[in-house]
């Protein structure tokens, strides 16, 4: 993952994803801290979602952007 994602990077080790909760698809990025990546739900999704803090869920997530996913 580290190799792809200096590849993908758009600054900062931030790299695009296109991802999926449920069967709702949504574009966001993940972005590095401390040797993890953190994935930012848009409210939009969470909301339709009925997600909130604590709540697990399954993710599913290409890199690069719905018209760009590297796979």
């Amino acid at each position: 993952m580290k190799e792809r994602a200096r590849e993908l990077s758009y600054g900062w080790g931030v790299i695009h994803i296109h991802g999926q909760i449920n069967k709702v698809d949504f574009d966001t990025a993940i972005i590095p801290k401390d040797g993890t990546y953190f994935v930012p739900v848009k409210d939009a999704v969470r909301k339709r979602l009925n997600i909130g803090i604590g709540d697990t869920v399954i993710f599913h997530f290409s890199l690069g952007k719905a018209s760009t996913i590297v796979r």
